[in-house]
């Protein structure tokens, strides 16, 4: 049987890495089109639910409980999608969406890469790589 204690620490740990792996960036965010951001900003979101991050599992822990620590069903989302979600509203227009709608929110997220763009520094004799948030 685990104990609290346990899987607070559990949970601390893989929260820490989920973050880490999402570069400490909302997945859904950072795979917005610029208009559907312009369409969020008329939301006039808080900025601490956007900055204020939440590791959410993509299936709910009340119905997968061997999931609670599962990497691969936790992702970074802000508070602000993440609320959304949680409460079958569109982060982008504020507005109720179907179970369909969710899940495709949830596909997005799952498989967004943060948009980053590769280039190699010429001011080196090296060929150094780096990345850069677009």
């Amino acid at each position: 049987m685990r104990s609290r204690v346990n899987d607070k620490i559990s949970w601390n740990y893989v929260k820490a890495k989920c973050f880490d792996r999402d570069d400490y960036k909302c997945r859904l965010c950072s795979c917005l089109s610029a208009e559907e951001l312009r369409l969020r900003a008329t939301l006039k979101i808080p900025v601490f639910l956007l900055e204020t991050l939440d590791a959410a599992h993509y299936l709910p822990v009340g119905n997968h409980n061997e999931l609670t620590f599962d990497l691969d069903n936790i992702f970074t989302l802000c508070r602000s999608c993440h609320s959304n979600l949680d409460s079958y509203t569109s982060p982008i227009t504020g507005m109720p969406i179907s179970n369909v709608e969710h899940e495709e929110f949830w596909q997005r997220i799952i498989n967004c890469i943060p948009k980053k763009i590769k280039y190699t520094n010429s001011n080196t004799d090296s060929s150094v790589e780096s990345w850069l948030d677009v």
